[in-house]
């Protein structure tokens, strides 16, 4: 089977779905695309995990370029079309019920 896109595309898109993959980081992205702001707490307290939960997530959300920190939090262009992708993903999935229960 070939491949046809480029080692560093293929680490991207690795990176995406292994940042993605975790339920609070999608669920971090998805409160950012609809609230487009937040502050550090109000993450924190949306989710109610501890400070160094929230950082480490956050953290992993900044490297992927989903989400950007000046001062407050924000989903970036870029993370904002993960979002929707990952979105109507889910919807097709559930259309088919492909989701293991």
């Amino acid at each position: 089977m070939k491949i046809y896109r480029n080692k560093k595309a293929m680490e991207e898109l690795r990176l995406i779905f292994r940042t993605m993959s975790n339920p609070t980081r999608m669920a971090i992205i998805n409160f950012l695309n609809k609230k487009n702001i937040a502050c550090f707490s109000d993450i924190r307290h949306e989710f109610n995990v501890n400070n160094n939960t929230a950082h480490y997530h956050l953290k992993k959300l900044i490297t992927a370029n989903l989400v950007k920190k000046n001062g407050k939090y924000s989903i970036t262009d870029f993370g904002r079309k993960i979002a929707t992708i990952f979105e109507d993903f889910d919807k097709e999935i559930s259309k088919f019920n492909m989701v293991r229960k």
